[in-house]
């Protein structure tokens, strides 16, 4: 779901699978041009096209 799809669910999810000691990665239950245009909704553009981070990828940045 998308509404899942944000920095604090992204925490939590992440820190689930460090405290268990556990490998895994998030899914993402998108589709449709965004899932790749948009980096599974990590990204957004301006209005002059260039793409720009949204908060969950510097989660995923920090924890990388």
């Amino acid at each position: 779901m998308r509404e899942h799809q944000n920095p604090g669910g992204g925490g939590w999810f992440i820190s689930c699978l460090e405290r268990a000691g556990a490998d895994g990665m998030r899914s993402n239950w998108g589709g449709g041009p965004s899932l790749h245009d948009y980096a599974a909704d990590l990204l957004t553009k301006n209005s002059s096209g260039q793409y720009l981070p949204k908060g969950e990828w510097f989660l995923y940045r920090y924890y990388g």
